[in-house]
Protein backbone atom coordinates (compact mmCIF):
# COMPACT_ATOMS: atom_id res chain seq x y z
CA UNK A 1 0.00 0.00 0.00
CA UNK A 2 1.76 3.15 -0.76
CA UNK A 3 -0.38 5.38 1.22
CA UNK A 4 -2.87 5.60 3.65
CA UNK A 5 -6.06 8.38 3.37
CA UNK A 6 -6.31 10.21 7.01
CA UNK A 7 -9.17 12.57 5.62
CA UNK A 8 -7.77 15.08 7.27
CA UNK A 9 -9.75 18.23 5.77
CA UNK A 10 -13.17 15.67 6.22
CA UNK A 11 -11.91 15.29 10.05
CA UNK A 12 -11.78 19.23 10.82
CA UNK A 13 -14.69 19.63 9.40
CA UNK A 14 -16.39 17.32 11.80
CA UNK A 15 -14.58 18.31 14.51
CA UNK A 16 -15.27 21.81 13.61
CA UNK A 17 -19.18 21.06 13.07
CA UNK A 18 -18.95 19.56 16.52
CA UNK A 19 -17.69 22.64 18.03
CA UNK A 20 -20.01 24.78 17.20
CA UNK A 21 -23.13 22.76 17.68
CA UNK A 22 -21.99 22.41 21.20
CA UNK A 23 -22.33 26.01 21.36
CA UNK A 24 -18.51 27.55 20.34
CA UNK A 25 -19.12 30.70 18.93
CA UNK A 26 -15.15 31.42 17.77
CA UNK A 27 -12.90 28.88 17.48
CA UNK A 28 -9.04 28.74 17.66
CA UNK A 29 -6.47 26.18 15.65
CA UNK A 30 -3.49 24.48 17.24
CA UNK A 31 -1.30 23.03 14.53
CA UNK A 32 2.08 21.47 13.80
CA UNK A 33 4.47 23.98 12.00
CA UNK A 34 5.24 21.21 9.10
CA UNK A 35 3.91 20.99 5.53
CA UNK A 36 2.29 17.81 6.05
CA UNK A 37 -0.65 17.28 3.83
CA UNK A 38 -2.42 16.55 6.81
CA UNK A 39 -1.69 19.83 8.22
CA UNK A 40 -1.84 21.63 5.27
CA UNK A 41 -5.21 20.30 4.68
CA UNK A 42 -6.30 21.03 7.95
CA UNK A 43 -5.90 24.43 7.89
CA UNK A 44 -7.32 25.15 4.76
CA UNK A 45 -10.53 23.07 5.97
CA UNK A 46 -10.44 25.79 9.09
CA UNK A 47 -10.11 28.73 6.94
CA UNK A 48 -12.97 27.48 4.90
CA UNK A 49 -15.30 27.15 8.09
CA UNK A 50 -14.41 30.46 9.34
CA UNK A 51 -15.09 32.53 6.24
CA UNK A 52 -18.21 34.51 6.96
CA UNK A 53 -17.88 33.67 10.18
CA UNK A 54 -14.71 34.80 11.91
CA UNK A 55 -11.04 35.64 11.48
CA UNK A 56 -8.97 32.93 11.16
CA UNK A 57 -7.02 32.47 14.97
CA UNK A 58 -4.30 29.92 13.60
CA UNK A 59 -1.14 29.05 16.30
CA UNK A 60 1.23 26.84 14.19
CA UNK A 61 3.37 24.99 17.14
CA UNK A 62 6.60 23.34 17.37
CA UNK A 63 5.74 19.45 17.39
CA UNK A 64 9.40 18.30 19.14
CA UNK A 65 7.66 20.63 22.00
CA UNK A 66 4.89 18.80 22.62
CA UNK A 67 2.86 19.76 25.71
CA UNK A 68 4.74 22.80 26.65
CA UNK A 69 3.96 24.23 23.39
CA UNK A 70 0.09 23.53 24.05
CA UNK A 71 0.30 25.00 27.37
CA UNK A 72 1.77 28.07 25.85
CA UNK A 73 -0.60 28.75 23.21
CA UNK A 74 -3.80 28.18 25.51
CA UNK A 75 -2.04 31.19 27.65
CA UNK A 76 -1.72 33.06 24.34
CA UNK A 77 -4.69 32.29 23.12
CA UNK A 78 -6.26 33.47 26.53
CA UNK A 79 -4.64 36.89 26.51
CA UNK A 80 -4.84 37.94 22.97
CA UNK A 81 -8.27 36.21 22.10
CA UNK A 82 -10.46 36.27 25.48
CA UNK A 83 -13.40 35.44 23.32
CA UNK A 84 -12.56 32.41 21.80
CA UNK A 85 -14.74 29.74 23.72
CA UNK A 86 -13.58 27.13 20.69
CA UNK A 87 -10.47 25.42 20.16
CA UNK A 88 -9.70 22.40 17.50
CA UNK A 89 -6.12 20.87 18.41
CA UNK A 90 -4.64 18.03 16.16
CA UNK A 91 -1.54 17.05 18.09
CA UNK A 92 -3.11 15.28 21.34
CA UNK A 93 0.58 16.28 23.69
CA UNK A 94 -0.75 20.09 22.45
CA UNK A 95 -4.55 19.28 23.73
CA UNK A 96 -2.78 17.75 27.07
CA UNK A 97 -0.97 21.11 27.24
CA UNK A 98 -3.58 23.52 26.11
CA UNK A 99 -6.02 21.34 29.20
CA UNK A 100 -3.62 22.29 31.74
CA UNK A 101 -3.47 25.79 30.96
CA UNK A 102 -7.89 26.46 30.61
CA UNK A 103 -7.66 24.55 34.35
CA UNK A 104 -4.69 26.84 35.80
CA UNK A 105 -6.89 29.71 34.64
CA UNK A 106 -10.45 28.09 36.10
CA UNK A 107 -11.77 27.91 32.62
CA UNK A 108 -14.31 25.03 33.10
CA UNK A 109 -14.18 22.66 29.99
CA UNK A 110 -16.69 22.04 28.27
CA UNK A 111 -18.45 24.80 29.68
CA UNK A 112 -16.37 27.58 29.24
CA UNK A 113 -13.85 26.59 26.52
CA UNK A 114 -15.19 24.09 24.03
CA UNK A 115 -12.33 21.24 22.54
CA UNK A 116 -12.03 19.21 19.48
CA UNK A 117 -9.25 16.75 19.63
CA UNK A 118 -8.85 13.77 16.63
CA UNK A 119 -7.77 10.94 19.08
Amino acid sequence: MPWVELHSAATAQLLLTHLEASGASKCALFVGNTRRTSVLESIAAYQRWCAGRQAPVVYSLNESEGENAGYQAAQQLLQAHPDVDGVLVLIDTFASGAVRAFQEQDIAIPEQMRGGYPL
